[in-house]
Order: structure tokens, then sequence, then C-alpha cells
């Protein structure tokens, strides 16, 4: 099963983009905070206060139970159970920890043997990659020890970029500690998203699906290769494969891992796509190399700030 996680900030842009990343991503699962608006259709479950949701797009995928709270939603799916929150950063600490206190209890109810927990916490901790702890990651921290579960975050990768607010991760991925073996290829994407917010994406291994049509996949189609985007690509994460300490399985999987991300990055892949695989009708290849634009120039902004090289603004 493949999960996306983001926070889409009220974002009319991010809310129209989401169902080509779905497409493009393969996503069966998404935990979202600050979607825009409702989704129709019977596998859109929303929070009382419409701050988070958890949506099932793939209809193989069999939900078997879900609920809400104030901020807090979950999903019973393929025997796993997803749950959705958003922490507001404007609330104080006495109502910011009766939140956690219901979010614990809600976990502990439905038994903790199988959570994945997902959503914009609004805290810092290193356990995420954070250079310091602050009080309400503490406090988190101590919930997560409490109900066992673990912090899924990979990579110190910030989730939260604004120009003239720094980068923060305040989305953050828990599972039980027996689910954290089935958790694979976990990552922040650099896809544009049209939030403030860059997504995160992540594999469930072994979770079962009533029914599975599989998307073939072809490879890339190497006519509409940028040499550019995917030098870019390859440079901006091969410090991270270079400095890798594992076993010699480990530095294989991690640089083909960065040469699909490259080539992802570069040109598109060939797919032939199945019925509900179908793009978005207002997609287009102008629309699209448009996108790969973007990410290429903000690449390039990325890797000159690294540089000290200084970007005027537009």
């Amino acid at each position: 099963m493949r999960v996306l996680q983001g926070n889409l900030h009220r974002s009319r842009v991010a809310n129209d983009l989401l169902s080509q990343l779905i497409l493009e991503k393969q996503i069966d699962l998404l935990i979202l905070s600050e979607y825009y608006r409702d989704r129709d259709g019977p596998n859109w479950f929303p929070d009382f206060l419409e701050t988070t949701a958890i949506w099932v797009p793939n209809t193989n995928v069999l939900v078997k139970g879900h609920g809400r709270s104030r901020g807090i939603v979950w999903v019973n799916a393929s025997d796993t159970i997803f749950v959705s929150c958003y922490f507001s950063p404007n609330v104080n600490i006495a109502d910011f920890q009766n939140q956690l206190d219901n979010l614990e209890d809600i976990i502990l109810t439905l038994g903790y043997s199988r959570i994945i927990l997902a959503g914009d916490f609004h805290a810092k901790s290193v356990e995420w990659g954070m250079p310091a702890t602050d009080v309400r990651g503490f406090r988190i921290l101590e919930m997560a020890a409490r109900t066992g579960l673990v912090v899924s975050n990979v990579v110190s990768a910030p989730t939260f970029r604004r120009p003239g607010y720094g980068q923060t991760i305040p989305d953050v991925t828990f599972s039980s500690e027996g689910l954290a073996g089935r958790i694979t290829d976990w990552r922040v994407i650099e896809d544009y998203t049209g939030s403030d917010h860059q997504y995160i994406t992540f594999s469930l291994i072994g979770s079962r699906m009533s029914r599975i049509v599989p998307t073939r996949v072809s490879g890339w189609n190497a006519s509409r290769l940028s040499a550019e985007s995917l030098s870019l690509a390859i440079d901006e994460g091969k410090e991270t494969v270079l400095s890798l300490a594992g076993s010699t399985t480990d530095i294989v999987d991690a640089t083909m891992s960065l040469i699909a991300r490259g080539c992802d990055a570069a040109m598109p892949r060939k797919r032939s796509l199945g019925r509900n695989r179908r793009s978005a009708y207002w997609w287009t290849e102008d629309i699209a190399n448009l996108r790969r634009v973007c990410l290429r120039l903000r690449r390039k902004v990325t890797r000159g700030r690294r540089r000290g090289v200084w970007f005027p603004k537009l």
C-alpha cells in the first residue's frame, strides 16, 4: 500500500494538484492536514473540525471501520489503523495537552499494536530531525513511549519551506513497533505541491487488499531526458549515499534509489494506465513541462543558498 501524508494549507492549487500526484505516485491512501474542501465519495473521512482527513481513493483498499474527534480521525484499512491528526500552533499548552490526551486515549482504545499515526504536530524534536526538542515535542514523545509508537521519519528533510520563515519539520509519521519494519521507502518528495509543505510518501508492505489491479511500469521516456535535471538530482543526493554506513546491499539499494529519483525528476515514466489511473482531466503536457521547469529552478535556488549564493526576490 502506498501512502501520502501532507498539509495542503487550505490551498486550492494544492487541492487541484493532489489528483495528479495520486496518479503519478500510485497512492492508495492519503493522510491530510488543513485540506481545502471535502471530497465526494464514500472513502473520505474528515474530523469534526475539518482540519484533518483520511482519503482512500483506491477502491480496492478494504475499509473496515472509522471514527473521528476534534482534530483527529482514524480509519481501519487493510487491517492497519491509520490515525491522522492536526495540532494547531495557535493554542496554549493546556489545550495542546488536552488534545494529546484525547489522542492517546483513542490509540489505547483502538489497540495500539498496528497503528500508523501521522499528521502536522507543530512541534520540534531531535527524534525527527530538528536541532532541539521543545515542550510540545517532549510531550508527544512521552505519549509515543506510553503507546509503543516509534518515529518513522528517516531523514532530516524539512517538510515546511516558506521563504522568510526558515525550514522546519512539523509533519511526523509514527508507527507501532511491530509495524515499523513494514514501512519502506519513507521520503519527503520534492514535487511541486502548491502548498508551503512538502509531502511525505511511504509504502506499507504486507498490507492486505481486497483486490489489486497493478499498474505496469516500463521505465522512463529517455527521448525527453533533461540532463540538467538528472545532474541536479544526483548532486543533491550523492552526499547522503556516500556517507551511508551499512552493508554493501544497503549502499547498492540507496544508490539505485537515488538513480531512480533522478530519472523521475529528469524524464516522465512510460506507464500503461488501468481504468482507475487516468490523468486528471485538466492535466496537459504543457503543465507537466512547466512543473519540471519549476522543480529544476527550485533545486538550483536551494543548491545556491547552501553555497552562500544570494538570489534577488521576484
